[in-house]
Parts: structure tokens; C-alpha cells; sequence
């Protein structure tokens, strides 16, 4: 038994062929990068900021959600510790001066 496919021209995803034929088409890895940063903010949000929540949302390690979200520029929205002087130090480091 023989099966063939057959893809029809209008079975393209809708603006596919007009975005790549006007040049606007941007390539996979961008769009790749922009649809990882929207899923970790939005799993972000949607676990009301709990790093660890987030990441079993994601299905992947914490570590791994800590370097993507520093991969993405992101680290505005790790939490916040006090330093032992009162301050807040994302780090958690006392301070130095």
C-alpha cells in the first residue's frame, strides 16, 4: 500500500506567503527566541512569580528557567532578597560599601 500526500496551495499558514514574499519573513530563530521569552513570562505571571511553579508549568528544571530568564533578560523578575543590612540586593550579598 502506497500513500502519497498532496499539499495544496492554500494549505500555507494564513500571511506565510505574503509576509516571505514582501521580505518581512523573520527567521525561525527570532520568532523561536520571542515565543520562549512570552511562555516563561506567562508562566511567570500565571504562577503569581513562584520561580519553582513556573518551571513545573514549563515541564523543565528551575536552573533551567533561572538561565532562560537571564538568556532573555529577565531577571527583573526573579524575587528579591534583603541583605542582612536592610537593603535589597537581588543576590542576596551583604553590601559592600
Amino acid at each position: 500500500m502506497r500513500i502519497t500526500w498532496a499539499i495544496a496551495a492554500t494549505s500555507a499558514p494564513a500571511g506565510a506567503a505574503g509576509a516571505s514574499a514582501a521580505g518581512g519573513a523573520r527567521p525561525l530563530g527570532e520568532r523561536l527566541h520571542e515565543q520562549e521569552r512570552a511562555a516563561i513570562v506567562g508562566a511567570i505571571d500565571a504562577a503569581q512569580g513562584n520561580i519553582a511553579h513556573a518551571a513545573r508549568a514549563l515541564g523543565i528544571n528551575r536552573s533551567t528557567l533561572y538561565y532562560r530568564m537571564r538568556k532573555h533578560g529577565l531577571e527583573h523578575l526573579l524575587p528579591m532578597r534583603e541583605s542582612p543590612g536592610g537593603g535589597v540586593d537581588p543576590t542576596g550579598a551583604p553590601p559592600t560599601s
